[in-house]
């Protein structure tokens, strides 16, 4: 039941941090996967810096077990190349960020 919850507040603090989002999900049980389509790389980092700023606040208002712990990796596209969700999720793989 904490997972859930601490899963859930972490899908909100997503969708409130990148509120540009084309698409937000959950999947693989713990893993969440963004989609922004023609956004420039300095809206990804503010949405980046917004997250990052409220999961450090929402960590210093919880209990040890509730709180958040994430790892970032990203794909980037370019126009007409043609991609999968695989290919890219596998290079957001490669590109995680270490805890």
């Amino acid at each position: 039941k904490r997972n859930h919850h601490v899963l859930a507040t972490f899908a909100r603090l997503l969708a409130e941090c990148y509120d540009n989002l084309d698409f937000v999900g959950r999947f693989d049980r713990d893993k969440f996967v963004t989609l922004m389509i023609r956004q420039d790389d300095k809206l990804e980092k503010m949405a980046r810096w917004r997250l990052e700023s409220a999961v450090r606040l929402h960590n210093q208002n919880a209990l040890p077990e509730m709180e958040i712990h994430y790892r970032v990796g990203w794909a980037h596209t370019v126009p007409d190349n043609n991609y999968n969700f695989q290919s890219l999720l596998d290079e957001a793989d490669l590109a995680m960020t270490p805890l």
